[in-house]
Formats: structure tokens, C-alpha cells, sequence
């Protein structure tokens, strides 16, 4: 009688038992899959035993394809770590080079708490809390309130990043380039990811040792890791399999052993292949704002986002992206012309649908509907970035949406949308009690002894003498005060408090000499604490608000109080006046927008070179006018000091 290979007789009934191969994974110990065929009959055992044979072959690729192997996995914790070791050995060298005075001893806590949270994220995956009294590690190290506060905000960071569309295709193509794979199955995906964040951890652990061998250090650690995943995995394995019986397998007809059965359960993984984006409008919204969220953009930004999408979706009906035509876009720039200036301004309309908007607004004259072309144009922009996304994700937009021409020309030079402060009006403003003498705090408009220096005395005086953004000074940090080749400057960059507006917007710009008179040094070193805000005062009540809108009533009030002309003026009207007062200077146009966070107008400019050095960003800014009405509260700051 002919022979089905694996196919045996357990006494009168027939039973198919095979030997899990080494490709499925399961390299150090031999396992079987056994199962009854509930038959005695020949004819029937080697049909069904043929079909199980032929399932298992896909079955075990399926095993091999969803699972790393130890040699993958160590290779890719390897790479991971040795990757993560060079970024952090090339960031310590350009620190060394660029920040003094206290910079080193934070980056090496910003390192530590790195390392903490991705072990975290490695154990615990999304759940995991920066809680020491939840975890040992962090409880031994006695971290303080700040610090961990701190370690917090930047664990949900690294979650939003790791579980975000943008992260998994830039694993995937890592670890394809690496462990030599076309494909990556959903579960080796998670594999990947929680090595990599065991690697990280590693690798920032080793870097804060003062050993000189630091890689061979990680190394070895990650070494430890994949033999105890490997361990972990053979004993499950050893769990849930026959044990091996003595001897050959017999064949149809033949002897039986008695091994115990088991039954396996087929699971078919995931694939990332082409597009697995959803196609909702809604949805394509949603990952273009944490793009923006992760770049740095601050929440007015993305409340402006959520405004504009929200608005868009409600105007045009569609829910798919390939459903989006030229029209669509035509009725909305047609439908914000319609509606009230002022709409969903009021609490009364916040809620109120679009169409009771506008019925309402049908007997407004032209002058009181609509929106300035910078809105306008701001809104489609935000509509092209969606456009954008859809199709860098794969989705079929229709070619044919064009969005400049429906964009409005402006009927005035952008520059004079705002106007600038005169030096005359500059001068006007900072004799007002507010900085010369006042009453107190809550009676800054009444002439007085007391000098409240505060967050609303500061940030109008430094955007008067620096030309920053309201929002870069107002929330910026205490310890974003540093020194650069000896020079203090305000290193703006994003952080808890606020996002940036775009990239270019992270910068170094040095403070004024006037500011250092005045005691800005001082008062930030007053101001103690890794996260502490340099002003407290302007701390937004509500988690939508502003720094800069805390500064900005009182200053209204002492602008209203000194100078008459107040037409489209603000905080952001001394940007232009220092604008002014630099152009009107021989000073070189990459001077300017490197100080001011302005794209240089030449592709040369914007893309090539190191950047403007710190010495000739201090010579710009000191063409700045000094406030004469300040200088009898300034004393001289000894250059170097670091008080």
C-alpha cells in the first residue's frame, strides 16, 4: 500500500503528526504538531493527510514570515543601538561647540529621562506612565517634581511619534534595508518597534556612562535582551507542543507511538502593502495635524486647522478624499464670501449651523462680509496641504483641483497690513508707568514708585529690542536664556509652552545690551528649575490659551495711553519697526532673516551655508535704538557674567 508521509495509524484510528521545521522560528528545540484524522478509513486518512500536509507548508511560512528570528532581531537591536549612539555622539559634539552655562548638565538629564522612557514604552507599550510609584527604576533614581513633570511630557511625545503612520513607514523601510526584506508582516512590525525602543534605551543608558567603552557596553546589553526574549519564546514554544517521540515517523499502515495530540490555530498576518490609509477626509485631517503637531506648530496653528477643515467639511458635504473636485473648492471660496465677518466669533454662533449663519447674513452690507485675502489665502493653503498628504499616502486626487486661482490678489502690500511704531512712537511707549514707576500691579496706567518687572514689563521691551514673536518670548523657558560664544541669547525653540511657526523660526538671537542692564540675566536665574517658565505670570488659565495673550491687555492699555495714532498697531508692530530700522542699516538681508526667523529670499541664501554667526546677529541687533527713558533704571552688565 503507497505511504502519505506523516500520516500513522494510532490504533484503529489515523493520526497526522509533523515536525515543526527550523524556518518557522523555532530554532533550539524540536517540537510536533500532532492531530486526529477521527478516521480508520485508508482511503479517507490519505486524503485528509495530504490537504494537512499541504496546509501545514503554508502554515509553517506564515510562522517563519510573522515572527523575528533571533539572528534578525539581534542584528536590527545592533543597528538601532550603534545608530542611536553616533546621533547622540554627533549632538554632544555640536553642543559642546554651541551652548555653556548649564546646557550640558540638562541635555544630560533630557538623555536620561530619553532612556527611562523608552524602557518604559519597551514594557509597557502605549499604557506606559512616567510614575514612579508605579515603577522602581524611577522611584530609585528620586527624580523631583519638575524633572518628572518633565519625563511625562516627553513620553507622551515619543508615544505619538512611535504609534504614528509617519514612524511605521520609516521603520519598515529601515528594517527592510537592513535585515535584506521586501515585506514586513504587522506582528515582525511590533516587533521591530519595541526593539527599537529597547535599543534607544540602551544606547542612552551607555552614553551616560562615563566607561570609554560604551558600545561594547550597549552591546552587550542588547545581547542580554535577545537571549531573554529568546528563552521567553522557548519556554511558550516548549509549553504548547508535543513532545518528540523516539525513533522515525511511521508511515500509513505502520506502528504508532503514543504522543499527546494538540491542535494549531492558522492565523494569516497583515501585510503593509500599497496604501492602508483611510480615505476620510476627516482622517487624512487627522494625521496632517500630528505631522504639524510633531514639527512644532503651536496651537493656535492647529486650532486654526480644526477651524478651517471643520468649516470646509461642512460646506461641501463630501466624506472621500477622491471625491473632492474643483467645485467643491469654488463653493466654499463663494460661501466664505457670504458669511458675516465676525461669524462663530460669538458664543452664540460657535455652535450654530453654517446655513442659519448665513440666511441671517443675506441683509449685511458687503463691508461687514467676508474675509481679508490673508485669510483667505492662509485657508487654502491649509486645503492644498491636505491635498498634498492625500496623495503622498497614495489616494487618487483628482488632478484637475487647482487652488491659486481661487486665490484673492491682496489690495495692499503685505507689509502694510500691520503698521510699524515710528522710533519716535517706540520711545513714547516706554514712559509710560508701566516701566518708569507705577502704582502696583492691578494700577500700572497711574504714575508711581514700583517697577513690577514681570512678564507684562519684559515681553513688550524685549520685542521692542529684539524683534522676535510675541508668542517665542512670552512662553519661552528660563533656561532658554544660554550663552554662546560668551554672548546671552534667547534660544527659541519649541516647548511645552508653545509650538514654533515654521522651521526656520528656531533660532539663537542675541539679547540687547539694554535688556542685560535692565537685569534680564538676574531675573531669569531668579527663575529656578529645569521647566520653569520665565514668565508664570502670563500662564494662560485655559489649556486654548496664549502666553501672549496675557501680555497683551495691559500693554493696549499703556499704547492707548502714550501715542495717538494706535491703527493696526500691537505687539507684532515692533517686528516691522525693527524691520524698518534694519533695512534702513547697511547690515547684509541674511543677517536680517536669520535673526527674525524669516526664509532667506534666495534659494542660495535659504539653503547653503552655515547660518549667520552669533557675533554678527549681536552686532544687528545693537543697531536697535536703547530706550532713553530706561536708562537711568540700567547698570552696567559685566560682559561674561553669568548673573
Amino acid at each position: 500500500m503507497p505511504t502519505i508521509a506523516h500520516v500513522f495509524r494510532r490504533g484503529a484510528v489515523y493520526t497526522w503528526r509533523r515536525r515543526v521545521p527550523v524556518r518557522s522560528g523555532n530554532a533550539t528545540k524540536a517540537g510536533y504538531i500532532q492531530v486526529s484524522l477521527h478516521t480508520h478509513d485508508p482511503a479517507k486518512a490519505r486524503v485528509i493527510g495530504a490537504a494537512l500536509h499541504a496546509t501545514s507548508e503554508r502554515a509553517f511560512e506564515l510562522m517563519a514570515a510573522s515572527r523575528l528570528t533571533a539572528e534578525q532581531a539581534r542584528t536590527w537591536l545592533e543597528h538601532v543601538v550603534k545608530t542611536e549612539l553616533d546621533a547622540i555622539d554627533n549632538r554632544r559634539l555640536a553642543e559642546h561647540d554651541d551652548i555653556s552655562g548649564g546646557g550640558y548638565e540638562d541635555n544630560r538629564l533630557l538623555d536620561e529621562l530619553a532612556a527611562h522612557c523608552f524602557r518604559l514604552l519597551a514594557s509597557q507599550g502605549k499604557g506606559a506612565i512616567f510614575d514612579p510609584s508605579k515603577d522602581k527604576a524611577l522611584a530609585a533614581r528620586g527624580f523631583s517634581d519638575e524633572e518628572i513633570e518633565r519625563g511625562g511630557y516627553m513620553l507622551d511625545i515619543y508615544k505619538r511619534d512611535f504609534w504614528s503612520d509617519a514612524r511605521h513607514g520609516k521603520t519598515v523601510r529601515e528594517a527592510g534595508r537592513v535585515l535584506g526584506q521586501d515585506e514586513i508582516s504587522s506582528l515582525v512590525y511590533m516587533e521591530l518597534r519595541r526593539i527599537q525602543m529597547e535599543g534607544k534605551s540602551v544606547a542612552l543608558s551607555a552614553s551616560l556612562n562615563p566607561d570609554d567603552d560604551r558600545l561594547g557596553d550597549a552591546i552587550a546589553a542588547a545581547s542580554r535582551v535577545i537571549e531573554a526574549r529568546e528563552s521567553a519564546r522557548r519556554n511558550i514554544f516548549a509549553d504548547g507542543t508535543a513532545t518528540a517521540p523516539q525513533g522515525q515517523d511511521s508511515a500509513l499502515g505502520g506502528a504508532t507511538p503514543e504522543p499527546e495530540a494538540i491542535s494549531v490555530k492558522q492565523v494569516e498576518p497583515l501585510v503593509f502593502q500599497g496604501s492602508s490609509y483611510s480615505d476620510d477626509i476627516t482622517d487624512v485631517v487627522g494625521r496632517l495635524k500630528a505631522i504639524k503637531k510633531r514639527e512644532g506648530a503651536d496651537e493656535k496653528a492647529l486650532r486654526q486647522f480644526n477651524q478651517v477643515f471643520g468649516v470646509f467639511r461642512e460646506i461641501i458635504g463630501v466624506q472621500k478624499i477622491q471625491e473632492l473636485r474643483q467645485h467643491h473648492f469654488a463653493r466654499y471660496v463663494d460661501t466664505l464670501g457670504e458669511l458675516p465677518k465676525t461669524y462663530r466669533k460669538s458664543p452664540r454662533d460657535r455652535n450654530r449651523p453654517l446655513i442659519e449663519i448665513l440666511e441671517e447674513a443675506r441683509d449685511l452690507p458687503d463691508d461687514k462680509k467676508g474675509m481679508s485675502a490673508s485669510t483667505l489665502n492662509r485657508n487654502l493653503t491649509f486645503l492644498g496641504m491636505l491635498l498634498q498628504k492625500a496623495r503622498s499616502e497614495g489616494h487618487d486626487v483628482d488632478p484637475k483641483i487647482d487652488l491659486k486661482g481661487l486665490k484673492p490678489r491682496k489690495t495692499v502690500k503685505a507689509r502694510d497690513e500691520k503698521h510699524a511704531y515710528t522710533p519716535e512712537e517706540v520711545q513714547k511707549i516706554f514712559q509710560h508707568p508701566m516701566w518708569t514707576g507705577c502704582v502696583g500691579k492691578r494700577r500700572r496706567r497711574v504714575p508711581g514708585s514700583k517697577i513690577i518687572k514681570d512678564g507684562r514689563y519684559w515681553v513688550p521691551l524685549i520685542l521692542a529690542l529684539t524683534g522676535a514673536r510675541r508668542e517665542e518670548i512670552a512662553g519661552i523657558k528660563a533656561r532658554e536664556i544660554v550663552q554662546v560664544d560668551g554672548i546671552w541669547c534667547f534660544d527659541i525653540k519649541p516647548n511645552a509652552n508653545r509650538g514654533l511657526k515654521n522651521a526656520q523660526s528656531k533660532r539663537l538671537v542675541p539679547v540687547h545690551g539694554q535688556l542685560l542692564d535692565l537685569g534680564l540675566i538676574k531675573y531669569a536665574r531668579s527663575r529656578r528649575g529645569v521647566t520653569a517658565d520665565l514668565f508664570p505670570d502670563l500662564k494662560p488659565s485655559k489649556a486654548t490659551g496664549n502666553f501672549g495673550d496675557q501680555a497683551y491687555p495691559a500693554f493696549a492699555n499703556a499704547m492707548n495711553d502714550q501715542i495717538s495714532d494706535v491703527d493696526k498697531k500691537s505687539l507684532h508692530s515692533f517686528r516691522h519697526y525693527i524691520i524698518d530700522v534694519i533695512n534702513n542699516s547697511s547690515v547684509k538681508s541674511e543677517y536680517r532673516n536669520d535673526l527674525l526667523g524669516h526664509l532667506g529670499e534666495s534659494i542660495g541664501s535659504s539653503r547653503y551655508g552655515s547660518g549667520t554667526s552669533i557675533a554678527n546677529l549681536r552686532a544687528t541687533i545693537d543697531l536697535l535704538p536703547r530706550i532713553a527713558a530706561l536708562e537711568p533704571f540700567c547698570q552696567p552688565f559685566e560682559v561674561g557674567s553669568k548673573s
